[in-house]
């Protein structure tokens, strides 16, 4: 069970304006979340205004089904014939995979290459330190200097540690992923550090799987490819994110 929420300027020359594409499960056993999902989006784009960053939106909906074959057909939709875009085309090309070694962990790798690579770039590097480790500083200084983007699942103490330990580092890599790593119970024991993390996932309540960053719609795209690539189906995460100097 999963959001997808991709956009792209409607035109070259429009460059007021904004498709967004919203792929959800709107039938099947699932289809009452999913309509949850996109009836959240589309309250919260009414109450904006119809406008996401200052851009008028144009919204294009399609249902999964429930069914992974039909969900990558829809995305291909998306992309090829409506114009949308996935999070890899939008300048993201190389990642770095970081998660604890057991299963959570070894699962969202495996589901942040699956959705990054179908989006176009690719997982150069996967790192996946012990579960509960203190130091990270081995593991920072290990990222591959060609990826553009590093691709995070941690939660509890190893998130508030591999968080602060990554910016005490200091290396100019962003960082998408799962909200888990920057989840309200941790984050001020986080601060500062958390800022610029930018995290996707469906909210526990049901509403739109949307995530809120200053780099406008298509900052969200990354994540929100990964969440819905693994089809988290009866898994809910709590939707969360720090960025633009407040931890929110």
């Amino acid at each position: 069970m999963g959001l997808a929420i991709f956009g792209v300027p409607a035109s070259a020359q429009a460059q007021d304006s904004i498709k967004i594409g919203v792929l959800t499960e709107l039938s099947g056993p699932l289809g009452t979340l999913g309509m949850a999902e996109r009836d959240g989006f589309l309250l919260y784009l009414k109450k904006a205004g119809g406008k996401l960053g200052g851009l008028t939106v144009e919204t294009v909906v399609e249902d999964t089904g429930n069914d992974p074959a039909t969900a990558l057909v829809k995305a291909r939709k998306l992309l090829d014939s409506d114009k949308s875009y996935l999070a890899g085309k939008a300048g993201f090309k190389k990642a770095t995979a970081i998660a604890p070694d057991f299963n959570a962990g070894q699962d969202a790798v495996t589901w942040f290459e699956k959705g990054f690579e179908a989006a176009g770039g690719k997982v150069v590097q996967k790192l996946l330190p012990r579960l509960g480790t203190l130091d990270f500083g081995s593991y920072i200084a290990q990222i591959d200097d060609s990826a553009d983007v590093g691709l995070v699942f941690m939660a509890g103490g190893d998130a508030v540690r591999f968080i602060k330990q990554f910016a005490d580092y200091g290396k100019k890599l962003p960082l998408y992923g799962f909200t888990a790593t920057v989840d309200e119970a941790i984050l001020p024991a986080q601060g500062k550090a958390a800022l610029g993390f930018v995290g996707a996932s469906r909210s526990q309540q049901g509403a739109a799987g949307t995530c809120w960053h200053s780099g406008g719609p298509a900052s969200c795209n990354l994540a929100q490819a990964a969440i819905h690539s693994g089809k988290q189906a009866g898994r809910r995460h709590y939707r969360h994110e720090a960025v633009s100097g407040t931890a929110r």
